[in-house]
């Protein structure tokens, strides 16, 4: 297949459960963030206008989003295992791979992050770095789409100045972005690719030894393990490239709608051009380390460029939006994370999985 290297077999990499600190700071950082935004709008205002928002346009919107957020993880993300790292990985494998730890992730995200190559790992045998060398060609796919609609925006509103707060700033924003992306393409479809090529494959070489007993063999084989994470991109084609962008892209076409949806139903009216810089950003900020479960960036993001960035809505409005948006989308996942989990898990977690069937009293114990 295309742009495929098949990973070494390897002994099993030590894959460490992220520190508890890295668990509890996203939870003192949403503690924080409601705590200095309620202190100015009181809850009841927030809550009066939940009680008041139309959702006969948001609901429809909102489950169709969630249908088409996890078939695009499955078919960026999934798709990419399948063309980099797994052939073989089937369908079903895929939607196991990406739906299950969004139940994880709801709480836990740090630790949830590492569930998808390990996952891979014990499943397909392919190495941790080489998966995420994965994830992170699909990131820099997935940021270029929010990019290009951030980029149609801030275009837009620099020639009708709907919103002056979107200034020159943003049009650098956009140009170094652009710069690097194009520039990335550039490299890894020039004569430069073939040594690099080189190197990551002798790079997969030393990664895949016994580990080392002296510190500079240590060194080595670190540097060796680093070099594949830029595996995926030696090998990626411009149609892959160009696949897994416009996946990405009908995805965050779907998530502006569904935002719009939302702010419109608590009566909140943004212009287009805030709408489309600032939903990406209250969206991409559920998965950073200052997120619960959706809750805490996407408020303090929400608030800051509806209403304090511009007069679209009150505060207790928006947070009311932001608050449903984050709920609907808390709650889908969950539900498709709960109907992939027991498969990823007996996949992941064989023994611990039979040793919770045999205390349960039966069932099945089977590892596959």
């Amino acid at each position: 297949m295309t742009g495929t290297l098949l990973p070494k077999p390897t002994p099993e990499p030590e894959v460490k459960r992220p520190g508890l600190a890295s668990q509890i700071i996203p939870y003192l950082i949403t503690f924080a963030i409601f705590f200095w935004i309620f202190r100015s709008v009181p809850f009841r205002d927030v809550w009066t206008n939940l009680l008041a928002a139309d959702l006969s346009y948001f609901l429809p919107a909102m489950i169709v989003f969630l249908l088409v957020f996890f078939l695009a993880d499955v078919f960026s993300f999934g798709q990419a295992y399948r063309w980099f790292n797994a052939p073989d990985i089937t369908l079903r494998e895929m939607m196991e791979c990406r739906g299950a730890p969004y139940v994880i992730q709801i709480g836990l995200a740090p630790l949830a992050e590492t569930l998808f190559p390990l996952y891979l790992w014990r499943r397909k045998g392919v190495r941790i770095s080489q998966a995420l060398s994965s994830n992170i060609w699909t990131f820099l796919n997935d940021g270029a789409a929010i990019m290009t609609a951030i980029s149609a925006a801030v275009i837009y509103n620099f020639w009708t100045g709907l919103v002056p707060a979107l200034g020159p700033a943003w049009l650098v924003v956009v140009v170094v972005f652009w710069t690097f992306y194009l520039g990335n393409l550039y490299f890894w479809h020039s004569r430069f690719r073939e040594r690099a090529v080189h190197w990551i494959a002798g790079g997969a070489g030393a990664a895949a030894e016994e580990p080392p007993a002296k510190a500079k063999q240590f060194l080595r084989q670190a540097a060796a393990e680093l070099l594949q994470l830029l595996r995926t991109f030696s090998v990626a084609r411009w149609h892959q490239y160009l696949r897994v962008y416009l996946v990405r892209l009908v995805m965050w076409g779907f998530s502006l709608l569904s935002n719009y949806a939302a702010l419109r139903a608590v009566g909140v009216d943004p212009a287009l051009p805030l709408a489309a810089v600032a939903i990406p950003l209250v969206v991409l900020s559920i998965f950073q380390p200052i997120s619960v479960g959706g809750y805490g960036g996407p408020q303090l993001i929400a608030v800051y460029f509806f209403s304090r960035l511009s007069q679209s809505g009150t505060e207790a409005a928006v947070l009311a939006y932001s608050l449903l948006w984050s709920t609907c989308f808390l709650v889908g996942r969950a539900v498709i994370g709960m109907i992939f989990i027991r498969g990823f898990w007996r996949a992941t977690f064989p023994e611990g999985f039979r040793r919770a069937e045999k205390r349960s009293g039966g069932g099945e114990t089977s590892g596959s």
